[in-house]
């Protein structure tokens, strides 16, 4: 309808609700109908019905199409996460097939395996050296060294007895001023004052004095030295066991050792002496009396009254016995 129209219509009713015009013609559009009492313009029935059809078949596309785009969103969201665990996980296939490659061996010299066989040889020196100082120690702490102090026919030497082995064997004198770098209890004894001489023996250790100092301030300082030495893992002297070559001696050299080592070592270490071997020659043993035999007054009368009527008598080649002084 046009402008004009509406207005005309308009006009009518005016008229009309007034009283001026008779009822207005009904309108030529069949879809708008005039409530002639109450003024109010209503549509058909059926264009109601098709509103709400509209209107429900909007909201039914606006449900479709929003379930639509939550659909495509979890399927996104299930992509993304299937590439994630795809790059977090290892593709097993590919690492089952591809072949896992081995290192070429390491080719060794001769010196790379002798060094490596000498640093494994150390390395198992230095654990034992180790564990012997360890069970020492324990040895040191588990039982305690008794000392007994013995005096000898020299009356500027004394024995002080042990009850454990100071060495495996033979007998090691030092003087002081000689070099005793490689004999820790030397070291310690020699360190005193007034002590001029020590001889170590498997399980004593004669001590020569000055003669001026007394053995009543003398003997304490001995005995807390040797203890001092007993509680630490240290040996009495670090250096090889003494061996002595005998495949150039004759057999009455021979002899004489045998005698010597089994009948008067013995019986003069029991007054804290040792001797030296020093040859047979022309019928005459030289022999040199060690520890507190050295100096001992009877000394003379051991070794010509002793030692050379207990050679003569064993063995008739030895005609005398002749001392050695150090």
């Amino acid at each position: 309808m046009s402008i004009l129209g509406i207005r005309s219509r308009v006009k009518s009713l005016v008229k009309t609700v007034l009283g001026l015009e008779g009822p207005p013609s009904a309108p030529s559009n069949p879809e708008v109908r005039l409530e002639p009492n109450e003024g109010k313009v209503t549509e058909p029935l059926g264009s109601s019905a098709q509103s709400q059809e509209f209107s429900a078949d909007s909201s039914s596309e606006a449900e479709n199409l929003q379930a639509k785009d939550l659909q495509e969103s979890e399927i996104k969201e299930s992509e993304i996460k299937e590439s994630e665990n795809k790059e977090s996980k290892p593709d097993l296939e590919t690492t089952e097939q591809t072949p896992l490659k081995r290192a070429k061996p390491i080719e060794l010299s001769s010196e790379d395996l002798e060094q490596l066989e000498h640093r494994s040889r150390e390395k198992s020196e230095n654990k034992e050296s180790e564990q012997k100082e360890s069970e020492q120690k324990e040895n040191l702490m588990k039982v305690p060294v008794q000392i007994n102090v013995q005096e000898t026919p020299n009356p500027d030497a004394c024995m002080f007895q042990v009850d454990v082995a100071l060495i495996d064997s033979g007998t090691y004198e030092f003087k002081k001023g000689d070099d005793v770098s490689h004999a820790p209890l030397a070291q310690r004894l020699l360190g005193l004052e007034g002590v001029e001489l020590i001889l170590i023996a498997p399980r004593f250790v004669t001590v020569r004095k000055s003669p001026e100092i007394v053995w009543t301030s003398l003997t304490d300082k001995v005995i807390t030295a040797l203890e001092g030495f007993f509680n630490s893992p240290e040996d009495a002297v670090n250096s090889k066991e003494q061996s002595v070559d005998n495949s150039n001696l004759s057999d009455v050299e021979l002899r004489i050792l045998e005698v010597l080592d089994e009948e008067v070592r013995p019986a003069i270490a029991m007054d804290g002496g040792d001797l030296v071997y020093h040859g047979f020659q022309e019928g005459v043993v030289r022999i040199q009396l060690t520890g507190a035999c050295g100096t001992c007054p009877s000394s003379t009368a051991t070794l010509y009254y002793g030692v050379q009527n207990l050679l003569m008598e064993e063995i008739p080649e030895v005609k005398a016995v002749e001392q050695v002084s150090a």
